[in-house]
């Protein structure tokens, strides 16, 4: 198996086409509608327009025999990342540990905020083992962050 493998599709919890809302801000677009606190605190982030995308399921994409032990799942999909990882439910218990950007707040209307994304970790077995990268807005609130998962025992 390559090192690498590219698939030009979406991540989703379902296969099928859906509209990429593309922002001026090349890592802001999503699956999901840009909302007016994205734009605020993010400027030059905006919708520019959308474009039909081809979503897929990863575990549709890839099997438990492609991968590797110990296994990263880095997940960055702008909102989407709850319904990314329901995606991969039949790879998930070969997953040693995930980093996934959260929100604590809504950046894109009816994306799962860090609490829900939390709890749904924590559903499948893994503890969460850190806070990385952390963007707060000028009044000192936490806006997003990455969060570190993993299933080993902390020492």
């Amino acid at each position: 198996m390559p090192a690498v493998r590219v698939w030009d599709v979406a991540l989703a919890g379902e296969a099928g086409a859906r509209p990429l809302h593309v922002a001026g801000g090349s890592d802001s677009s999503s699956l999901l509608p840009i909302g007016p606190r994205q734009t605020q605190l993010f400027p030059g982030t905006g919708e520019i327009g959308t474009v039909e995308v081809r979503s897929a399921r990863l575990d549709e994409l890839m099997s438990v025999s492609d991968l590797v032990r110990p296994v990263l799942l880095k997940l960055d999909v702008q909102g989407y990342e709850l319904e990314a990882v329901k995606g991969a439910a039949g790879l998930m218990s070969s997953v040693d540990a995930v980093i996934t950007e959260c929100s604590f707040c809504e950046l894109y209307p009816g994306q799962a905020l860090a609490d829900e994304v939390v709890a749904y970790f924590l559903g499948l077995g893994f503890r969460m083992r850190g806070v990385f990268s952390l963007v707060c807005d000028r009044a000192g609130r936490s806006v997003q962050a990455d969060l570190l998962f993993s299933r080993e025992a902390q020492e």
